[in-house]
């Protein structure tokens, strides 16, 4: 018998703020496995992606979201507030788990106060570029309402700040395998490498443009795929008229995903700053070997030699190394590959997270 099987006739309320991509990813595959083993309502934006949600998820799609105009506009129509808050009284959780801070739930949570909450948070400090003093002090005070917090990684719990530690939990990112059911082998990717995912200035993409403009410029015949929405005008004189690069400069559809791993040999984080990446998870999840800074929590999910290779964030010299090594060694990274693939199928499966998220509710869940 599952050792979580007394969570059946629980019920849960999982609330999310994102329509689509990797926030949105999480939360979906989290409440599937939830739905596994407990009752699950999902409460999402209007409009947002359903299509890899379980049928035993209940979700109830509302007038919320995470953009500033979703803000004002939801907080001038204060009944929308109302109806979330209504919705998640009516339905007598045992835990209410939010998906990140947003400043919406300033005016939920009070009212909400004696039903046990918890929330996952993904990034310990706001993204450069953002603006990090008001959204600092706007999670400070909404992290104060949680019973439990959940982060991904000894790096996050030993430097989330203004919490106190002892609420704070690991739960690892799992895994976002269910790509790899339209996934596509392409043939001749040996020398591909891939940057995945939104273009901004602390992933350090400038750092990889430069490490292949040298590289082919040495001889090294490599070529780099950028697929992700975001401003690339940065590096656009460094790219131009360079036929190594391919970019996808959009958002890159989930029905897409795996035809675009399935070009690479293996995956390049080149981030200056960042907690953790879920960009990790679907090539650990396709079977890809990831190069990757050893900022954050990535060097506790990628293990040098094992599922890939680690280089100091802005060293664009051991950037070089690492992908030439890459690149020569097909056999080697196909194997890391492999071992990654094994680990993103146990380690990071979502049965295992799933497990793990019930044991913190059980922390503290209404009885």
């Amino acid at each position: 018998m599952n050792g979580n099987d007394g969570h059946r006739n629980e019920r849960i309320v999982v609330v999310s703020f994102n329509t689509r991509g990797g926030l949105h990813h999480y939360i979906t595959q989290l409440s599937n496995a939830l739905g596994q083993k407990a009752e699950v309502d999902l409460i999402l934006p209007r409009g947002s992606e359903l299509e890899h949600i379980s049928s035993k998820v209940n979700v109830r799609e509302m007038d919320i979201g995470n953009t500033k105009k979703n803000f004002i506009k939801n907080t001038v129509e204060f009944w929308k507030i109302i109806e979330l808050i209504l919705f998640i009284r009516d339905r007598r959780p045992s835990v209410v788990h939010f998906n990140g801070c947003y400043p919406w739930m300033n005016f939920i949570l009070p009212f909400i106060d004696d039903i046990p909450t918890v929330m996952t948070i993904h990034d310990i400090v706001p993204h450069p570029g953002s603006s990090r003093t008001d959204v600092q002090s706007v999670r400070d005070m909404l992290l104060s309402y949680a019973d439990r917090v959940i982060v991904h990684g000894e790096y996050a719990r030993d430097n989330i700040r203004n919490v106190d530690k002892g609420i704070v939990r690991i739960v690892p990112h799992g895994n976002y395998s269910f790509f790899s059911c339209g996934q596509t082998c392409v043939e001749g990717t040996e020398r591909t490498f891939l940057f995945f995912g939104r273009i901004s200035e602390y992933k350090g993409i400038g750092y990889l443009v430069k490490a292949i403009n040298e590289l082919n410029a040495e001889g090294h015949d490599l070529k780099l795929i950028i697929a992700g929405e975001g401003d690339l005008s940065p590096y656009k004189e460094d790219m131009e008229d360079r036929p190594w690069f391919e970019v996808i400069n959009r958002y890159v559809a989930d029905d897409e995903v795996p035809e675009i791993f399935g070009r690479c040999m293996a995956v390049v984080l080149p981030y200056i700053e960042v907690t953790q990446s879920g960009v990790v998870q679907i090539a650990l999840g396709l079977g890809k070997p990831v190069i990757s800074t050893t900022v954050g929590c990535l060097p506790e999910i990628i293990k040098e030699g094992v599922n890939g290779l680690l280089v100091p964030s802005a060293d664009v010299t051991a950037l070089k190394k690492a992908i030439v090594h890459m690149a020569e060694n097909c056999s080697e990274a196909q194997e890391m590959g492999q071992r990654g693939q094994v680990m993103a199928d146990s380690e990071y499966s979502w049965d295992r997270i799933a497990d793990m998220t019930l044991g913190v509710y059980d922390e503290i869940k209404r009885r």
